[in-house]
């Protein structure tokens, strides 16, 4: 299998992490499990020599670095990126306030739903048990 350096972007804050995998659609899907924002697989370079050329990208791109292996998509990476993709990479930054108040509703709702089947979900095993203890026939689910 061959291994490849790939450039990943963070599509709520524009971020990008170079690294290296062997696989890198099954490491694009790990990250995404870790992530609690959509990633987007930018580019991939086939290498026979993958931590030297991550290195070196992580070298010539310092000056967006931000932590660990995610830098800003601007200036040199920016150019590098839209050059080997042949497109613009346009992103616009969101607020952190308007990622809140852009989620706040779908994550309020999810937490409702959960806590409600819960409880329904409590509701039918007191019900199917109540009559148990007094030694009556277990009604079945």
């Amino acid at each position: 299998m061959m291994e490849e350096v790939y450039f990943v972007q963070n599509k709520v804050t524009g971020n990008v992490k170079i690294g290296y995998s062997s696989d890198v659609e099954k490491r694009l899907c790990m990250l995404q499990v870790g992530s609690d924002c959509e990633l987007v697989l930018l580019y991939h370079e086939p290498t026979h020599f993958m931590e030297a050329q991550e290195d070196e990208f992580h070298r010539r791109f310092s000056s967006c670095w931000i932590r660990g292996e995610w830098f800003r998509c601007e200036g040199e990476l920016k150019k590098f990126l839209e050059n080997k993709i042949n497109k613009e990479i346009k992103f616009e930054p969101i607020l952190p306030a308007k990622v809140f108040e852009r989620l706040r509703p779908k994550v309020k709702n999810s937490v409702f739903k959960r806590r409600r089947k819960a409880k329904i979900a409590l509701y039918k095993t007191k019900r199917c048990f109540s009559g148990y203890s007094k030694g009556f026939v277990f009604n079945g689910l």
